[in-house]
């Protein structure tokens, strides 16, 4: 699985890239990479950090000498990186709840690294490197990406759309306003397909 976690990986850096530049197809790259690695370590988490593969996973022998609680431990872990994941990607589409995801993320990665860092101290296994690589890596791009503010990451992808930008702007300025919401539809409607003009299945 090691394999796959690279292309998913690359891909997702790919696709992150392509969507901040706002190129067509980066968006969807970046959702089903970023989705598709979530996935991995969510579910497959107990075998892929226990180096187990995953034709062998419903074999007993497999496990041998793995404890139960580095298997509780490598669920942890697949949780957590699969939670640091979502609240990256829901952050770099500006979508609702980034922030509640990455206070999750942050806190079981603060256990995680705790409670490895002191099972390291004494076994020193690489089974705690490779934890520690990912988590930091990741907590690491989440830092990042919450320190830059959401108009800035707005400004960088639509740069080329400063009406977009200014309507929402406008309406973050007065969130009540339904009008101004509409406004920000419709310039994004224009940017979508500029080659509608009243967005009524008339072409130009």
């Amino acid at each position: 699985m090691k394999l796959t976690e690279k292309i998913f990986a690359t891909l997702s850096l790919i696709g992150l890239t392509l969507n901040l530049l706002n190129i067509p197809g980066g968006t969807l790259l970046m959702i089903f990479s970023i989705s598709m690695l979530s996935i991995i370590y969510m579910y497959f988490g107990f075998a892929f950090f226990n180096g187990i593969r995953l034709r062998h996973i419903f074999k007993k022998e497999a496990y041998k000498g793995v404890g139960v609680w580095r298997i509780l431990g490598s669920i942890g872990t697949g949780i957590t990186l699969s939670i640091l994941l979502i609240s990256i990607m829901f952050r770099i589409q500006s979508w609702p709840g980034a922030s509640v995801s990455l206070i999750q993320g942050a806190l079981f990665s603060l256990i995680i690294f705790i409670v490895g860092l002191i099972k390291f101290s004494k076994s020193k296994s690489n089974f705690y490197k490779r934890i520690f690589l990912r988590l930091g890596t990741l907590t690491g791009v989440v830092i990042i990406l919450f320190s830059i503010p959401k108009m800035t990451l707005i400004e960088i992808k639509y740069s080329d759309y400063p009406a977009y930008i200014d309507a929402i702007k406008e309406a973050r300025s007065n969130p009540d306003s339904l009008q101004l919401w509409d406004k920000v539809d419709l310039e994004y409607q224009k940017m979508m397909y500029p080659e509608f003009t009243d967005f009524d299945n008339s072409p130009k």
